[in-house]
């Protein structure tokens, strides 16, 4: 299965719980097994942002990652801090917002498209982020449209962030750190 790694965190001492989003089982969290061991040999596959094909197994409590191959690392776009930092607010956003076993093809394929993009860019400017963000809340069924002026041709950047940021912190009531102005404590 094909799947884009969102993140992972610590579980007992040498094992981490993986959060992957997929096109066919939609947000999926699975046990990875050893993977914080220095000999692991799926730790490396498992970073933020890499697309993956995995093989799980159902487990008592949670779902077993028992293969992982990496499909894309996105190298270029992890020479380059801001980027990164950038594709780890938004994973770390998808993660937090959306529920687990919900497919949904198309933000799969946003996501993805979205960090192929990220990774081509020489330069990367916060306005990337408020474009996927509002892409994202279309799809949740959120239609941003009708507070948006008729005038938005005429917007500064500044006024579409405000505007992107507000809305999805009233909508989704999330705390979102500011990507603009560079204060983003997520990193990958």
């Amino acid at each position: 299965m094909r799947a884009v790694v969102l993140g992972r965190r610590n579980f007992r001492e040498y094992d981490q719980v993986v959060s992957l989003y997929s096109r066919s089982h939609g947000k999926l969290e699975v046990l990875a097994k050893g993977a914080k061991k220095i000999v692991s040999k799926n730790a490396a596959h498992l970073e933020p942002s890499c697309v993956v094909d995995v093989g799980i197994v159902s487990g008592a409590e949670i779902d077993r990652l028992t293969s992982v191959q990496c499909v894309s690392h996105f190298s270029h776009m992890r020479d380059r801090e801001r980027t990164i930092r950038f594709a780890a607010l938004v994973l770390h956003t998808i993660d937090r917002i959306i529920k687990p076993n919900e497919p949904d093809h198309r933000l799969f394929d946003l996501l993805e498209d979205w960090l192929v993009q990220l990774n081509r860019s020489e330069h990367t400017h916060p306005g990337v982020v408020d474009l996927f963000f509002l892409e994202v809340l279309v799809l949740l069924g959120f239609d941003p449209q009708p507070h948006i002026p008729a005038s938005v041709s005429d917007w500064s950047y500044k006024r579409l962030h405000d505007f992107t940021l507000r809305f999805m912190q009233t909508q989704l009531e999330i705390a979102i750190p500011d990507w603009a102005r560079g204060d983003m404590a997520v990193a990958l």
